[in-house]
């Protein structure tokens, strides 16, 4: 469904009274499944250039340091952050409203959104448990950011009244979240007056921030110093009436949903990705106690303590190599180099990682409050009564169990082989 809204037309008025010319034609639409998005309104060929969006159409760290509030930033310390100075430019612009030049944009953003930072207690309750720690900083930091956002709006607001209290933690919130969420990645200059602990690549970019996210999209995006446009060139064709994609990078259903707030079906990158601590933990009962600490600071050392992912194809190298490490005996862990290189365990060790990497799977599933049956049965016969929090936080520990059940089979069958 075409979407012919006034907000819409009035933001595609005001870009092109700012010299946007569309590289082909492009059209908000509803779809089912993604919400709003591109649909492409004619053939569109593999290697065609989909929109080319001039700089003054981008909201950038430099954009905001030309503006009223560029003195006040660079006279300020400690130090803002890219993501805390685009976010205060946003409230403070839609605050404004008409007066801003930027209203006929700001407008069509979202009003709020369905990552973790906006589920009420219940709706994270629901979340597996392997992403509470996640979730926790993530709300740690938007927290810490607010605060340090606040203590500079302390002082604008003596040479603004006019916004006054208008910094508030949900209108924080929400102009994190487009910055976050909504941001396309352009290297900016350094400057000297912001925070170097964060990398400056924000740009928020009107219209193009409609294309949605696939993962079996490939485009080419960038800043073209030739013309000074952002632009995106799309590597796959496109028939009449299709929706246009672009893709986030290879995220499986867990980082979508913590920093974009949804989830693929079928998304080909789904994964489990295991706490170093956690496969640590499952070994124990398996492993030589006096020669654990040895063996994980070997780890440490070799840098094998991350990516110790599960899909639905079974453990990966990287994992089962981890527990082959932690599981050998000491007559083995002087050649441990030849783990390294795909080398296998005596049968007995791998009797043994078996019993391990299945000690790893059982104790993910007891973290579980439900079984995937259970919840397979709460989402068909109570949608209605679910938020859609809720569903998406069910829908990504379902995933999660299926994962587990798959490496369990693929374990299972392998050793029988």
């Amino acid at each position: 469904m075409l979407d012919n809204d006034e907000k819409t037309v009035r933001l595609l008025q005001w870009m092109k009274r700012e010299n946007f010319v569309k590289t082909c034609h492009l059209r908000a639409a509803h779809f089912p499944g993604t919400g709003r998005g591109l649909m492409a309104c004619e053939r569109i060929q593999s290697n065609q250039l989909l929109i080319s969006l001039p700089r003054k159409l981008l909201i950038t760290t430099v954009t905001v340091l030309d503006s009223y509030l560029g003195s006040h930033i660079q006279g300020w310390t400690p130090k803002l952050t890219p993501a805390q100075i685009l976010s205060i430019f946003l409230v403070c612009e839609r605050c404004r409203g008409d007066r801003s030049s930027w209203q006929p944009y700001i407008s069509t953003l979202p009003e709020v959104f369905t990552t973790p930072a906006y589920f009420n207690g219940e709706e994270l309750s629901e979340l597996p448990k392997s992403i509470d720690g996640v979730v926790q900083r993530q709300l740690e930091n938007l927290q810490l950011s607010f605060e340090a956002s606040s203590r500079f709006m302390e002082k604008l607001e003596r040479t603004f009244p006019e916004f006054h209290g208008v910094l508030t933690y949900e209108s924080y919130r929400w102009a994190w979240h487009v910055v976050n969420t909504r941001s396309i990645y352009m290297d900016m200059p350094v400057s000297q007056y912001l925070c170097e602990s964060e990398r400056d690549e924000f740009a928020l970019a009107p219209f193009l921030d409609l294309l949605n996210h696939s993962a079996k999209i490939q485009v080419e995006a960038g800043y073209n110093k030739l013309n000074g446009c952002y632009e995106i060139r799309t590597l796959v064709p496109y028939k009449r009436y299709d929706q246009v994609f672009i893709s986030y990078g290879a995220h499986d259903n867990r980082t979508l949903l913590l920093e974009y707030g949804f989830m693929l079906p079928r998304n080909p990158h789904t994964s489990i990705n295991f706490d170093f601590d956690t496969v640590v933990s499952s070994v124990r009962s398996h492993s030589d106690e006096t020669l654990l600490e040895t063996k994980i600071k070997l780890l440490r050392d070799i840098n094998m303590i991350r990516d110790l992912i599960c899909t639905e194809d079974g453990a990966s190298w990287r994992l089962l190599t981890v527990l082959r490490i932690l599981i050998c005996t000491r007559q083995q862990m002087q050649c441990w180099q030849d783990l390294l290189l795909r080398e296998m365990l005596p049968e007995e060790g791998e009797t043994l990682l078996r019993s391990a990497a299945l000690s790893l799977f059982k104790s993910q599933t007891q973290k579980y409050r439900t079984t995937l049956e259970e919840d397979e049965k709460m989402l068909t016969s109570n949608t209605s009564s679910h938020s859609n929090h809720k569903q998406l936080a069910i829908q990504l520990r379902m995933e999660e169990k299926a994962i587990i059940r798959c490496c369990t089979n693929v374990l299972l069958q392998t050793f029988r082989s």
